[in-house]
Order: C-alpha cells, then sequence, then structure tokens
C-alpha cells in the first residue's frame, strides 16, 4: 500500500500483512500467568490483583513466547485506547485469551514496540472503539479491526537503525533515573543520619538539646479569604504548593506550613521562602527563637513525616491535632550546626532538582525523536 505522505522506500501496511495471531491456548501446561500494566508492561497476574484470576479460564490463557506481542484493550490515563507490549523478561507465559496476542513477521520488534509506546494506533483505535466498556473493564473492539489498523514500514535495515537510536534514548532515561533514585536514598541517609546527631559535620561537639515544637515555634491555622480579589500572595490551603492569588491576608515568608486535615495532605511538609496567603486547611509554623533555623525545622519535620501521620486522626476525614503537634520532641543542635546541616540537605536537594530537569530534557527528546522517527520526517543517514 503506498501512502505519498511517507518518505521514498516507506510503505502503509495493514497490521494483518506483517503478523501473525496467536491462538495457542494453555491447556494441561504449568506456566506463570500475566496480566498488563499501562506504563509498566507484564507482571505477574497474582502480584498485581493480590491473586490469581485465571481460576477455572485458565486452560484457555495463550501461550506468549520470548518477542511475542500482546494488545490490553482496557483504558488508561497514560494509555486511553489500550496498549500493547512485546514480552522480553521472560521465556515463555501465560496471558488472557481477552488480549490481542500476535507475533511479528520478519520485522524489527523494537521499532514497532517504540511505534506501539509512542501510542500510533491510538487515532485509528478512538474510531474502532464502540461507546463504553464490557462488564470486565475492557473495550468494545474487534480482533479483526485491530489487525487491520495501518502503520508506516520502513525497510528492514531502517527499522533497526531507528529501534537502536530510540533504544539509546531509553538507556539514557532510565540511567538518569536510577541516578536520581540513587540520590534521593542518600539524601533520606543524610537525613536519618544528620538530624539525629549519629553523624556530626567536621568542627560541632557541642551537646544537643531536646526540646518541644510548641516551645520553640509558633503553630496556627490560617484563615478563610477576606477577598477574591486577585493579588500578589499565593494561597496555600492543606496542599504544600501555593495556587491561586489573594490580596487581603498573606503571613511572612520563611515559614513552614503543613496540611492540618484533609484526604492525600496530611504529612506533607513545605517551606514557604516567599509571603503567602495561608488557608484554614493549613497550619503555618514559625520560629520564636533566635537561635532556631527554619530551614532545619523544615528537614527536620519532613524526616519525622511518618509521625506526623501516626499522630493524625485517620479515621473519617484525616486531622492533625495541634494539642499533639506541639508534643513532638526536637533533636536541637547549636544554631551553627542547625545552618551547616540545613546547607548539605539544601544541596542535595538542588542536585536531585538539576537531575530531575534533566530527566524531563531528555524524556522530551525521546519524545521528539519518535516523532520525527517513526513518521519518516528525519531519516537515518547510512541505511
Amino acid at each position: 500500500m503506498i501512502n505519498p505522505t511517507l518518505p521514498k522506500g516507506w510503505k502503509s501496511v495493514r497490521l494483518k500483512e506483517i503478523l501473525t495471531p496467536i491462538y495457542e491456548k494453555v491447556g494441561d501446561k504449568t506456566l506463570e500467568t500475566l496480566s498488563i500494566s499501562a506504563g509498566i508492561g507484564f507482571v505477574n497476574q497474582a502480584e498485581k490483583f493480590g491473586r490469581e484470576l485465571s481460576g477455572s479460564q485458565y486452560e484457555n490463557y495463550v501461550v506468549l513466547r520470548r518477542g511475542d506481542f500482546s494488545f490490553n484493550k482496557g483504558n488508561s490515563k497514560k494509555y486511553p485506547f489500550g496498549c500493547t507490549y512485546q514480552l522480553k523478561e521472560r521465556e515463555i507465559a501465560a496471558v488472557p485469551n481477552v488480549f490481542f496476542s500476535f507475533r511479528l513477521n520478519k520485522q524489527c520488534n523494537e521499532y514497532f514496540e517504540q511505534l506501539f509506546i509512542n501510542g500510533y494506533l491510538n487515532h485509528q483505535l478512538s474510531m474502532l472503539i464502540n461507546t463504553g466498556v464490557r462488564n470486565d473493564g475492557l473495550f468494545n473492539l474487534y480482533e479483526r479491526d485491530f489487525y487491520n489498523c495501518s502503520i508506516p514500514l520502513p525497510p528492514l535495515p531502517e527499522q533497526k537503525a531507528i529501534a537502536k537510536i530510540l533504544a539509546t534514548a531509553d538507556n539514557l532515561i532510565t540511567e538518569k533515573q536510577r541516578l536520581i533514585t540513587a540520590r534521593q536514598k542518600q539524601k533520606q541517609w543524610l537525613m536519618q543520619n544528620l538530624l539525629t546527631g549519629k553523624i556530626r559535620l567536621p568542627g560541632f561537639k557541642e551537646r544537643w538539646k531536646k526540646m518541644r515544637l510548641g516551645n520553640i515555634t509558633t503553630i496556627d491555622v490560617g484563615q478563610a479569604p477576606l477577598s477574591a480579589e486577585a493579588g500578589s500572595y499565593p494561597f496555600v490551603n492543606a496542599g504544600t504548593t501555593p495556587s491561586g492569588y489573594l490580596s487581603t491576608y498573606n503571613t511572612e515568608a520563611d515559614t513552614i506550613t503543613t496540611p492540618s486535615r484533609g484526604q492525600g495532605g496530611i504529612g506533607s511538609v513545605n517551606y514557604q521562602a516567599n509571603p503567602f496567603w495561608c488557608g484554614p486547611l493549613s497550619y503555618r509554623i514559625r520560629s520564636k527563637l533566635d537561635k532556631l533555623s527554619t530551614h532545619y525545622l523544615y528537614y527536620w519535620l519532613s524526616n519525622y513525616i511518618v509521625h506526623i501521620i501516626e499522630i493524625a486522626h485517620m479515621s473519617g476525614l484525616p486531622a492533625l491535632n495541634k494539642k499533639e503537634l506541639i508534643q513532638l520532641n526536637i533533636s536541637l543542635p547549636s544554631l551553627p550546626e542547625q545552618q551547616a546541616i540545613a546547607n548539605v540537605l539544601t544541596t542535595a536537594d538542588r542536585e536531585i532538582e538539576l537531575l530531575q530537569q534533566e530527566l524531563e530534557q531528555q524524556k522530551l527528546l525521546k519524545k521528539y525523536l519518535m516523532q520525527k522517527l517513526l513518521t519518516g520526517k528525519i531519516r537515518v543517514k547510512g541505511v
């Protein structure tokens, strides 16, 4: 099939022309049963759902071998029209027979894997899927319609070259994610040791003090907005991130906020560097000692997040009682040591933030490469 919008040497084909559907039933074989999780790929069914779902239908499950593909016609936020994955981590397994499973014929699996990950079929599937879902949560989509979808097909050498470039981009993203995880663990280790005095920074030997949070800070709840007039102060209420703008009431900068009640926010802590409006669902915590670093206090509370959650009333609407919050005992070194500890942890935060920014840039680059290479708008030289 010739498509004038495709580059020279490419053609448009229907999936059914380049694949073989897989219908081999498990029968009496004993195989690991897998499901598909959007954004992850194949996962053990029992681990995903807490139990095996195959039951009496197990013998009708389909046998999948390394390199085979399956399309899960369930919707998700990342893949609203279903997702297709290649079996790569296992030699053989069983998948539900409601998946559309297939094997490519003399094509580059990795090229098609990238094509599916990029959601190339989404537009076609959106027009094929009937409104609503079945009782099992899957779309009403006929197998023949799925296999009738069209895809761009470059020559096999170009498929392999494109797949190699995109795999390199994936490896860079994975490595950056691993580095971020390692730095986050390192920061957590620093917090657990520096904020408890288990490890002291060079030059500090003075004994630490134990003090009640209520004795060294003022803790109060914000106010409901007095005006809806747009102003210059961001609004913090229950969550940690300022949003919206109101002008009538604000609290000074260098303040810590933590939600007083509400779903999902209890236990989160944030440092507000700039003036902001504090709403009625947030506590604002401010130092009332000259020898207390707000940055140190922020990190200490962040490290104590588990304990903050423990003292929150989790029945019904979660709430953090001020009377219990002020009873927290804080380990307090001298002000210079507080500042030194806070500087170490701030440096760690900045490094993680920079790595996360680099990760987002690499993801954008990968997206750009997929959009251009998988459509032939950019060709691979020397193929």
